[in-house]
């Protein structure tokens, strides 16, 4: 069911109410364990680091729905591995892990991957608030599904975008940290 609405076809198909997810948040960034790879063939390094993210999880008033107060509370994400490109964690990478939204209410899992020190809030489609090599920033796209039996949104998608500042460093970065999360529950129409 996680995939209905994040395929054309199937969400231009489906009668869906949508609701919005607008939430601060702050946590610790822990590094598990770090290493660098080196490609042979290419000389290229990379260096790939796996860490532990806790967020606890506050609503964003007037954004965030009545629905999506259900959604306050903690969002752990495991298995968090991100790859850097060169011999340390301050250039650009990727990440992706998994994710489980410990609400009041209910509980939601899924996917999460994005970038890692890239600014995307930059001229000419913003006011230049960042730079192309943004250092300590984490953003990306969540997509996941509420599993709590029983909610009136079981089998609601959660789709949102986050943006995260860290404290960076060449392990990867650790420590407190600070951002938003905004997007949508997608609910099938019953």
């Amino acid at each position: 069911m996680i995939e209905i609405f994040d395929d054309p076809a199937r969400l231009r198909a489906t009668n869906v109410c949508l609701y919005t997810v607008s939430k601060d948040v702050e946590g610790d960034l822990e590094t598990l364990d770090a290493r660098q790879e080196e490609c042979p063939a290419s000389g290229c390094f990379t260096v790939k680091v796996v860490q532990r993210l806790l967020l606890k999880v506050g609503t964003r008033a007037p954004c965030d729905s009545t629905e999506a107060l259900a959604l306050s509370g903690e969002l752990e994400v495991l298995d968090l591995v991100a790859a850097f490109a060169g011999a340390d964690a301050s250039g650009r990478g990727l990440h992706t892990g998994r994710f489980v939204w410990s609400g009041t209410s209910v509980v939601a899992s899924g996917r999460w991957s994005g970038v890692v020190n890239a600014g995307t809030h930059r001229k000419p489609a913003f006011r230049g608030c960042q730079r192309c090599h943004e250092p300590g920033v984490l953003e990306g796209r969540l997509w996941g599904v509420v599993e709590t039996k029983g909610s009136s949104l079981t089998g609601c998608g959660v789709m949102a975008s986050y943006r995260i500042t860290f404290q960076p460093s060449e392990a990867g970065g650790t420590g407190p940290l600070a951002g938003s999360v905004e997007g949508l529950l997608v609910c099938p129409c019953l």
